[in-house]
């Protein structure tokens, strides 16, 4: 199910793509992923720019699941993205 962003695509999901939609998500969001990744970190951070409340952690020695790989990162982003929410100042 590989998706035009990963390890050269190949999989099910080759054409389907929905980058053009991401401006119109409307509540904060927080892309977040490991260094290392199978999706480039370039193309996430691509993403949050196009969502306009967005948030993106990249942790640094960290795969595709980086909350077991870098969990201090991966915890602390979401943690403070979080709270960043609940106190209302999500971009």
């Amino acid at each position: 199910m590989q998706g035009p962003s990963e390890m050269g695509a190949g999989g099910t999901l080759i054409d389907w793509d929905r980058f053009a939609d991401l401006h119109a998500i409307t509540v904060p969001t927080l892309v977040i992923g490991g260094q290392e990744d199978t999706m480039d970190p370039a193309y996430m951070a691509s993403m949050a720019d196009e969502i306009p409340h967005a948030d993106l952690t990249i942790c640094p020695d960290a795969c595709h699941l980086a909350q077991y790989d870098n969990p201090e990162c991966y915890f602390g982003g979401l943690i403070g993205f979080i709270e960043k929410v609940d106190n209302g100042v999500a971009n």
